[in-house]
């Protein structure tokens, strides 16, 4: 999860030194919280005093502020002076991105740096506390379906419709939630997770933080700790029966993933797959990677015929080996078993 985390900076000291102000003076003071949502490090970050000119220099120093953290900054003005529009805020990031707000007051507000794409006004920053986000992918491996996932704040206890509605999720069903909290609240242990299936088994997971994850949502049989869910992409399965229908040994059957060009192994090793061979198979991909058309299937005879099928998808099915005067169509395999 992307954090704000407030830097604990004395940059009250700086304007103090800076604007100089008398030590026993009443004064008016000024409190921001800076947060840095341009998408990248700010290396840069001064405040100008439009009065006197005096400058605190850059506040940052050689660490810059990163992308997503959050820096209190704290001005102070002798209470006889103006501080309506007084200051002139500007930041520089790592890539030279500048932005300029020339009429900052003495006031308590938040401050958000923004990128150029998220701008809605004439200036590079936004007078109020940005939003975190939690998104989360939910897999629906209960084997059944699910017919409530509820999300309860554990602060304000508050409790979202069913995210599922009337239909449920299905027993492969995939649902995904976003969730936000303001920044300058805190995220961690926040949520509790609950969600029903069809028979009544219920799962519950009390300390969801405000994340980036991947969820499932796990079958009684298939928990391996004290909760209903794991933080993990579940697994796709496909299963094939491969026949050999050439009419000789096949000496190799490979898999290559179209994707990632990884060949494997031999599946039949230095043996072989008889002429009337069975050779069960069985591949995974993780449930958020696309299995159709994943996988080429080669093969080679002992005679050194080979056949080749490039589109394979990961699905539970029969494939015959043909030979070649066996051959219907433009490839050397069926998806189909052997008649008896």
């Amino acid at each position: 999860m992307r954090k704000f985390v407030l830097l604990l900076l004395a940059i009250s000291l700086l304007f103090v030194s800076a604007f100089a102000v008398a030590e026993n003076a009443d004064v008016q003071e000024g409190v921001y919280t800076i947060y840095n949502v341009t998408g990248e490090k700010v290396t840069s970050l001064t405040l100008t005093d439009n009065v006197t000119g005096e400058s605190t220099g850059n506040m940052l120093g050689e660490d810059g502020l990163g992308d997503m953290s959050a820096v209190p900054v704290t001005l102070t003005l002798p209470a006889s002076e103006d501080g309506n529009h007084r200051y002139t805020l500007e930041f520089v990031t790592e890539s030279g991105y500048e932005g300029k707000f020339e009429t900052l007051s003495i006031e308590t507000v938040p401050i958000s740096l923004i990128a150029a794409d998220a701008m809605t006004g004439a200036t590079q920053i936004a007078f109020k506390v940005p939003e975190l986000t939690g998104e989360y992918t939910i897999y629906n491996t209960t084997g059944e379906k699910v017919t409530s996932v509820t999300i309860t704040d554990n602060i304000t206890k508050e409790t979202s419709d069913n995210f599922v509605g009337e239909e449920g999720l299905a027993a492969d069903g995939v649902l995904n939630l976003t969730l936000t909290l303001p920044a300058d609240e805190d995220g961690k242990h926040r949520f509790t997770l609950a969600f029903v299936t069809e028979s009544g088994y219920e799962g519950k997971f009390e300390t969801l933080s405000l994340e980036t994850v991947p969820i499932s949502l796990l079958a009684a049989d298939a928990m391996t700790g004290a909760t209903q869910i794991a933080f993990k992409v579940p697994e796709l399965t496909g299963e094939y029966t491969i026949y050999n229908t050439t009419g000789e040994k096949v000496t190799s059957v490979t898999i290559t993933d179209n994707i990632t060009k990884e060949t494997s192994d031999n599946f039949v090793g230095e043996e072989g797959l008889a002429a009337d061979g069975v050779l069960n198979l069985t591949l995974t991909l993780p449930a958020n990677e696309d299995g159709k058309q994943r996988f080429t299937l080669k093969f080679v005879t002992e005679s050194g015929y080979e056949g080749k099928f490039e589109t394979l998808s990961l699905e539970t099915v029969p494939i015959s080996l043909l030979s070649a005067d066996a051959m219907t169509g433009a490839t050397q395999i069926a998806f189909k078993a052997p008649e008896k």
